[in-house]
């Protein structure tokens, strides 16, 4: 009996026992489920990871042309600057003006237009073939953009202590960075010189203009800085500045666009390099992604302080009585791009720049900005 109770109590223990698991279907619907959450996290990193590639990109692209658009206008904004008051008696006793970007006294700015067929001829010829006889540095400019040109006194002027003109020397009140070779302007009250140093006396806080110096290029003329200039002589034609006058360096400035060495488009400068004593222009590429910039010169033909027109840079001497230095201000219009495709349809629109309309030079995705302004130039026309 006990050991049927036994068995009768066991017999609980021998049944088998079901174990319940996973199947297939469960297995296909959590990886379904984690694909669509994962799908979801892609999708949030890319729309994030292109929301700040966007981001970047419209940053760059608005300190890029603000940038550009500060060089230029404050240069423009200085052209044809000099540290005295500006007379009719100028004197450039310079061998060659092409080296160093034309004559500061007649062409304190100037510019080329780069959609006109201009019919002047030589210097006056402000067209495309204009900018083709510049050559070198300008081989890789863009077709259809402007080229503009400034010329000015540079920062920290320099006072005349002495000046003994048969001797072609000057003594200052420093001599800072100036070398041999550099090209600067002196003027006073009465008139105003270009010139090129050809030695520089640190000690003797000196600088000598002679002619004829080996390894100076493009050299004097002659030792004179009087008015009217007379290269026919070595002395010339005489004048000694006094302690009133100021001697300064000169700068020359030529903005435009060029194709860069990724093939897209920068704004460059060229400028005056000193190479022992060797003075000639050469390029810097100053911001990428810049893609037109368009000019108009505003012109006082008639001197009463105000511009009466706005042309473009083969129209300025076609105005009535109209020199380069009557150009008072400047209309600059600057286009800019982002360095990547982040727009979702292909940029189709037009740009007003400067009065005139352009459509984007490529048909791309970029994102563009126009920038748009006036410039007044310092020391012409009314304020």
């Amino acid at each position: 009996m006990n050991v049927m109770r036994r068995n009768r109590r066991s017999g609980g223990y021998t049944g088998r026992i079901k174990s319940k698991g996973v199947g297939l279907v469960e297995i296909m619907v959590a990886l379904a489920i984690g694909l669509v959450l994962m799908a979801g996290v892609i999708q949030i990193y890319l729309s994030s990871s292109q929301t700040n590639r966007a981001a970047e990109d419209m940053a760059r692209m608005q300190e890029n042309i603000r940038f550009a658009a500060e060089l230029i206008t404050n240069d423009i904004r200085m052209a044809g600057f000099m540290p005295c008051r500006r007379t009719d008696k100028t004197v450039n006793v310079l061998n060659s003006t092409s080296g160093v970007g034309g004559d500061f006294f007649t062409q304190g700015i100037n510019g080329y237009d780069g959609n006109s067929t201009d019919d002047d001829t030589g210097a006056d010829d402000r067209g495309i073939v204009g900018i083709a006889a510049l050559g070198a540095p300008f081989t890789n400019h863009v077709a259809g953009t402007d080229i503009v040109s400034i010329l000015r006194g540079g920062e920290g002027a320099f006072s005349i202590v002495s000046h003994v003109p048969t001797a072609a020397q000057f003594k200052l009140n420093a001599l800072s960075t100036l070398q041999d070779g550099d090209i600067v302007m002196v003027c006073d009250l009465v008139q105003s010189s270009v010139l090129q140093i050809t030695n520089t006396n640190a000690a003797n806080v000196t600088v000598v203009h002679s002619t004829g110096v080996a390894g100076i290029s493009p050299g004097n003329c002659t030792k004179g800085l009087g008015y009217p200039k007379d290269c026919s002589t070595v002395n010339g034609t005489s004048y000694a500045y006094g302690p009133d006058a100021h001697l300064v360096k000169f700068d020359s400035w030529h903005y435009y666009i060029g194709t860069n060495g990724s093939g897209t488009r920068s704004l460059y400068r060229a400028g005056i390099q000193n190479v022992s004593g060797a003075v000639s222009l050469t390029t810097q590429e100053l911001v990428q992604n810049i893609e037109n910039m368009q000019l108009l010169y505003g012109v006082d033909a008639d001197d009463d302080g105000n511009a009466e027109r706005y042309v473009r840079a083969d129209q300025v001497l076609d105005v009535t009585g109209a020199s380069w230095n009557q150009v008072v201000s400047v209309r600059l219009g600057v286009l800019a791009q982002t360095p990547r495709q982040i727009a979702t349809a292909t940029d189709t629109k037009t740009y007003n720049l400067a009065g005139t309309s352009f459509s984007a030079a490529a048909a791309d995705r970029r994102q563009r900005y126009v920038y748009n302004t006036t410039v007044k130039i310092r020391n012409r026309g009314k304020l």
